[in-house]
């Protein structure tokens, strides 16, 4: 009986859990990606904030910029065959993916206490991109991925908004 009691209580309290989740985010954050970062040089980096129908302050809104490299190689091996030339067993597939983070840095902006509700804000902040990095690039076999995140942390709610990973060009 106290195992049903707990099942139905941790069943009571997700659905309160769920209950307070809003069912839109109040404030909607874009990367605006039309120019892109280069390396070695000071770059901005350009951040729209969409406010919906209720005010929305911020403790801190930053964006996280990362370069990955991403090797995808996959090579089938020959069938294998015994002395006579006949195929033995099916050739094997060997597959090596591999990901690893070269850069990854926090980018903040100075925010205002409160965005106001319907309002449309467009937030800048600067980004140096050491010079030894990367460019964004792709082949066959690998490539280098850079993407970028806007996040802010709303007070009062212990969900954040977000922009979701983006990729951008670094040249």
């Amino acid at each position: 009986m106290s195992t049903f009691r707990a099942a139905w209580s941790g069943g009571l309290f997700a659905v309160a859990v769920l209950a307070a989740l809003p069912s839109h985010a109040q404030a909607i954050l874009s990367l605006d990606a039309a120019n892109s970062f280069v390396r070695g040089s000071t770059s901005t980096i350009v951040l729209n904030l969409s406010v919906k129908a209720k005010a929305v302050s911020f403790h801190r809104l930053y964006v996280k910029v990362r370069c990955k490299e991403l090797v995808d190689l996959t090579y089938t091996l020959p069938d294998e065959k015994d002395e006579k030339g006949k195929k033995a067993a099916p050739g094997k597939t060997v597959s090596v993916k591999r990901e690893e983070i070269l850069f990854e840095k926090e980018v903040a902006f100075v925010v205002d206490p409160e965005y106001a509700p319907g309002s449309h804000n467009t937030l800048k902040s600067q980004l140096e991109i050491p010079i030894q990095l990367p460019p964004t690039a792709r082949g066959k076999l690998s490539q280098i991925k850079w993407e970028a995140e806007a996040q802010g942390d709303v007070v009062g709610k212990f969900w954040d908004a977000t922009s979701g990973w983006q990729e951008v060009v670094v040249k």
